[in-house]
């Protein structure tokens, strides 16, 4: 399931890197401000999450 990582900073990031069967764009420097699912949406594998920082 897809966490809320609204606020959360760019290091703290890294364990979701981590996973090998989703792919994680991280977009910017800073803490995300936008994230692609939702929190609360159920990940797959293959799935690309997309996290837009500010």
């Amino acid at each position: 399931t897809m966490p809320d990582l609204t606020g959360t900073p760019k290091r703290l990031l890294l364990p979701l890197l981590n996973q090998s069967d989703i792919i994680v764009r991280i977009l910017g420097q800073g803490y995300v401000a936008r994230q692609s699912p939702a929190p609360g949406t159920d990940l797959k594998k293959g799935m690309t999450i997309v996290l837009e920082l500010e």
